[in-house]
């Protein structure tokens, strides 16, 4: 309205139309109100710096709150893992209902889906099962920062397991140990519980090997043909670091995602090799900035997703690098001083301005 009323009395100028345009998101921001109970707080008013020209700073920002969301978090991990280990017998059992499936939720996993039944690997919604196994083993390490019920504990660690181990991911295996030893390190328990309890795990392990010796050896035949087909692109692991300690790239740049070794498609397999280099000795550094702990909370997540970095790949599939990150931010607040959660809220919205003029400081 105002629009229409200065034009028909002459047009407007530039510093008119820019008044107006404020004012009327001004007008927008006061009169649109969150959901009652949303913990989402309403926008402040609009700042003006005096300085010409528009500029827009401190936009929306949303922080989640830890404190707020943690009961409900843990409930959605204990359902999580359910579902998975629900879709990992479904796999085994019913591959064919599960390709159905598979092809509504992610088109893409269906051309890896022959490779993965033929070794019985579970991709989850994955194209690789290593990516699948590597999303659950990171959620295993929040769900048992955040978790406080024991029972439930016991519980999802070992839906968590069994997830990971139908992936046959030899990294997330790793992974898994390394998240157990973490586990009794920390543990307050006393040291002959530890011992009672590594003992039982022992025992359990040697059971369950002799009640699955043929499947235990059908697995080992498995592995031996993983291997064999590793040869057949490129070789293994230690023969890729091998390559990549001789042609290490010093230089600010690299030759691009793609590599090439003798005139054939280089897979290295590893973050770390390709990020150096596809795009120079800058690129790990200013990943690594990022993503390195910076509390005592974060180690232990940081360490799992050094794994795949070192010897799989985090950055290949553009779902588990914003799961950490989530996570990341979710287990900093852990060793930061309690708060009171803000009422009903499960999401906090920090000063949405939007700015015209210089940002404010």
């Amino acid at each position: 309205e105002r629009r229409g009323i200065a034009e028909s009395s002459g047009g407007i100028g530039e510093g008119e139309s820019l008044e107006i345009g404020r004012v009327l998101i001004r007008e927008a921001g006061q009169r649109a109100e969150p959901p009652a109970g949303s913990g989402i707080e309403r926008a402040g008013p609009i700042e003006n710096t005096g300085r010409r020209g528009p500029r827009v700073g401190k936009a929306i920002h949303y922080r989640v709150d830890l404190a707020a969301i943690r009961l409900r978090l843990v409930k959605v991990l204990r359902a999580f893992y359910i579902y998975v280990c629900c879709a990992a017998l479904l796999f085994l059992i019913g591959p064919e209902i599960y390709e159905s499936l598979l092809t509504r939720i992610y088109p893409e996993a269906i051309g890896a889906l022959p490779d993965n039944l033929q070794f019985f690997r579970f991709p989850y919604i994955f194209e690789d099962p290593n990516s699948a196994a590597y999303l659950i083993a990171m959620t295993l390490v929040a769900y048992l920062a955040l978790e406080s019920d024991m029972r439930w504990v016991v519980v999802g660690v070992t839906l968590a397991s069994a997830a990971i181990l139908a992936t046959q991911s030899r990294g997330a295996y790793i992974a898994l140990l390394l998240i157990f030893g973490h586990r009794m390190w920390v543990s307050h328990r006393p040291r002959r519980t530890k011992l009672a309890m590594l003992v039982i795990l022992a025992l359990t392990a040697a059971a369950l090997t002799a009640l699955f010796v043929e499947e235990i050896s059908h697995a080992y035949v498995i592995f031996d043909s993983r291997f064999e087909q590793e040869d057949d692109v490129g070789g293994g692991r230690a023969g890729k670091y091998a390559y990549f300690i001789q042609n290490i790239n010093l230089l600010p740049f690299g030759t691009g995602y793609h590599l090439m070794r003798d005139g054939v498609e280089f897979r290295p397999h590893s973050d770390v090799i390709r990020l150096n280099l596809a795009y120079g000795v800058l690129a790990l550094p200013m990943l690594l900035y990022f993503i390195v702990p910076r509390r005592k909370s974060q180690v232990l997540l940081f360490l799992v997703v050094l794994i795949p970095m070192l010897i799989n790949t985090v950055i290949d599939d553009y779902r588990l690098l914003p799961v950490y990150l989530l996570l990341f931010s979710l287990l900093r607040q852990i060793d930061q001083p309690s708060r009171q959660p803000h009422p009903a809220s499960m999401w906090r919205w920090r000063a949405p301005r939007l700015v015209i003029g210089e940002s404010a400081r």
